[in-house]
């Protein structure tokens, strides 16, 4: 990090830092743009009568700078992954029928953005079902136990059909219903008895 303000405009930085205390004490970065202390704005931003003015004023500068805001935003993510998937997880946790929505529109959204990939996919899943699926197994009742699956849930395969440590057949005993969450959670890990 810069040690001045003038090195830090000079090369585009945000921050820079001199290890002197500021006036009120505080040993901390200053922002390049204007030399505040960031401790002391942190402290005048979180007192009760300053807080929505600063939301607003934060609110107005994100929709005027929306690429520095998003750049911001993903330099913050990728400087802070594990606290981000500890964050998602435990918003995941707390929120499951929204998580769950929210997965399905970005998985539809994705769907209708890569046509071809997902064509794909989909007849790379047909082919290991073909492959899976041996001479004897009765097709009538795989379609059946298909037909009934209650609303809500997925036909699982207890042991996945493509996994790098066991490979299970596309036949009746290999099949269970799932609620949704639970499924796509799984995705085609080998556990046995996924819902107790």
């Amino acid at each position: 990090m810069r040690t001045t303000r003038r090195e830090a405009l000079a090369f585009g930085e945000t921050h820079y830092y001199t290890g002197k205390p500021c006036k009120h004490g505080h040993i901390a970065k200053r922002y390049a743009a204007s030399g505040d202390c960031s401790a002391c704005s942190l402290v005048i931003h979180h007192r009760p009568e300053n807080m929505e003015r600063c939301r607003e004023s934060a609110k107005a500068w994100r929709v005027e700078n929306p690429e520095r805001h998003r750049l911001s935003q993903k330099r913050w993510k990728e400087e802070n992954t594990t606290l981000v998937r500890s964050y998602r997880k435990s918003w995941v946790e707390r929120n499951p029928g929204k998580a769950l929505e929210c997965s399905r529109a970005g998985a539809k959204k994705y769907r209708i953005a890569n046509p071809g990939k997902r064509a794909a996919y989909q007849a790379l899943r047909e082919a290991r079902k073909i492959k899976a699926t041996p001479k004897w197994a009765d097709h009538n009742s795989i379609r059946a136990f298909y037909e009934a699956c209650p609303k809500g849930y997925h036909v699982d395969h207890i042991i996945p059909l493509n996994n790098p440590v066991v490979c299970g057949l596309h036949v009746l005993e290999n099949l269970q219903y799932l609620p949704a969450a639970d499924n796509i959670k799984k995705s085609n890990v080998f556990k046995e008895r996924w819902h107790e």
